[in-house]
């Protein structure tokens, strides 16, 4: 048995297989996941580069949806009508 230690520190104790035998399953996982991808991109590639390639010359192509251009609030604490308009590049508001 050998000891690993897990992702908490706490170790934790394989039994049976041998180092050789988890290198050879992981290798085996690794061509397992090259042959999904390959898979998927000679199923799904063609068609997600034409879409990237009809939004390359799009102002703000990348989000489509849920973007915030303004707010508007009236009686919001102490404002009686209070406006924002967002740039390009706003993460979040802070007032006094």
């Amino acid at each position: 048995r050998k000891p690993t230690i897990n992702g908490k520190q706490k170790a934790k104790v394989h039994d049976g297989d041998s180092e050789e035998e988890e290198e050879e399953d992981l290798h085996h996982d690794d061509e397992r996941n090259e042959e999904d991808e390959k898979k998927f991109e000679d199923d799904h590639g063609e068609a997600i580069r034409r879409k990237l390639e009809e939004r390359r010359h799009t102002i703000g192509g990348i989000a489509e949806h849920g973007i915030i251009e303004s707010v508007e609030m009236k009686q919001f604490m102490c404002h009686p009508h209070l406006t924002f308009t967002f740039g390009p590049q706003i993460n979040f508001i802070i007032g006094k």
